[in-house]
C-alpha cells in the first residue's frame, strides 16, 4: 500500500538520482512527468525545492526539511507493518523502550538481547533520558515502557513494578568489609553527581541531617562518566549497586552499601502507559523484564 503521493515519490527519486532524467529512468516514466509533479509539489508547498542547475538538482533548505520528515513517515510506516504482522503470532511487534543513563550500556544491551532470543520477532527503539523526560514521554503516549529510578506520579502511568537498589559506596580500591558508614564516607574524596539524580540528593539530605561535610574534588551529571573517574583512582562515588553491577561482576570496581539508620535505597520503576495500544505481547515482555530484574536482586 503506497503512503505517498506521486508527486512525492517524484520527489524522493530525484534526490536520489540527481537529476529528473535519471528519476524518470528510476520510476518508469517520462522527465515530463516527473518535472510536472515536481512543480506540482512546489506549487503546493509554495517553496522551490530544488536549485535547477546545469550538472543536475541540488537540493534547496526546504528541500531538506521535507526530504527529512518523508524519511521519518516511511520509517514509521516499515515499524508499523512490521509490528501488525508479528500481531498474528505474538512473538514479535515493536517496543519503544526508554530507560535512565545507568542502565544504557550494559543493562539494557543485555534485556533486548535477552527478548531477542524469547521473542525473535520482536523488533525496538531504545530511548536514553532523565527521569523526568522520560515519564513525560511517556505519559504522552510517545514510549511503552520505561525503567527509571524515582518515577513521579501520572494518572497516564501504570507502574508494574518496583525494586529497590541499595546505595553505597563506588570504589577502585576497597576501602574495607561490609557495610560503610556515613562518617567514614565524608572523609573520602568523592565525585559527586548533580543534585538532578535522586540518589545524589538522598546522600545530600542525609548528611546534612548529621552534619557531615562530604569531602568533594568534583561534580558531574553523567553515571558513565563518574564511573570512569572512578576506575582511575579519581576519587570515589556514591551509586546504585545497579549503577555498577557490570563492573562489579568483572571485579573492576567495588561496592559498600552505606550504613545508615534505615535502608539507603533507590526505587527504580518498571512502567507502562495507561492508554497506549501497546502492539508486543505485554504480559510475556513485562515479565521477562521482572525476571531479569529479580535475577540481578539475586545474585547481589
Amino acid at each position: 500500500m503506497p503512503i505517498f503521493t506521486q508527486s512525492a515519490r517524484c520527489f524522493i527519486a530525484v534526490t536520489q538520482a540527481g537529476s529528473i532524467r535519471k528519476a524518470a529512468g528510476l520510476l518508469n516514466t517520462s522527465p515530463s512527468s516527473v518535472n510536472r509533479q515536481i512543480k506540482q509539489l512546489e506549487y503546493e508547498m509554495k517553496v522551490e525545492l530544488f536549485d535547477r542547475k546545469p550538472d543536475g538538482m541540488q537540493m534547496t533548505a526546504a528541500g531538506e526539511i521535507l526530504l527529512a520528515d518523508l524519511q521519518e513517515a516511511m520509517l514509521g510506516h516499515n515499524r508499523a507493518r512490521n509490528a501488525i504482522s508479528a500481531l498474528k503470532g505474538m512473538q514479535g511487534g515493536h517496543v519503544i523502550l526508554g530507560v535512565v543513563e545507568c542502565l544504557a550500556a550494559d543493562f539494557a544491551p543485555d534485556l533486548l538481547a535477552d527478548l531477542a532470543t524469547a521473542f525473535p520477532g520482536l523488533s525496538f527503539d531504545l530511548r536514553i533520558g532523565r527521569t523526568a523526560e522520560l515519564s513525560d514521554r511517556l505519559a504522552k503516549g510517545e514510549l511503552d515502557v520505561i525503567l527509571a529510578f524515582n518515577v513521579p506520579t501520572f494518572a497516564e502511568i501504570i507502574t508494574e513494578h518496583i525494586s529497590h537498589w541499595p546505595v553505597g559506596l563506588v570504589s577502585h580500591q576497597k576501602t574495607g568489609e561490609g557495610d560503610i558508614a556515613l562518617e567514614e564516607v565524608s572523609n573520602l574524596p568523592l565525585v559527586q553527581l548533580e543534585q538532578s539524580f535522586g540518589v545524589q540528593a538522598s546522600l545530600t539530605e542525609m548528611m546534612n541531617r548529621k552534619g557531615f561535610q562530604p569531602r568533594l574534588i568534583g561534580q558531574c551529571n553523567s553515571i558513565a562518566a563518574v564511573k570512569g573517574l572512578v576506575r582511575r583512582g579519581r576519587g570515589a562515588a556514591i551509586l546504585t549497586r545497579l549503577d555498577v553491577y557490570r563492573e562489579l561482576t568483572l571485579k573492576e570496581l567495588h561496592f559498600r552499601a552505606i550504613d545508615a539508620e534505615m535502608p539507603l535505597t533507590e526505587p527504580l520503576s518498571l512502567c507502562v502507559a495507561r492508554n497506549r495500544k501497546l502492539l508486543f505481547d505485554r504480559d510475556a515482555v513485562l515479565a521477562r523484564i521482572i525476571g531479569r530484574l529479580e535475577a540481578l536482586m539475586m545474585n547481589e
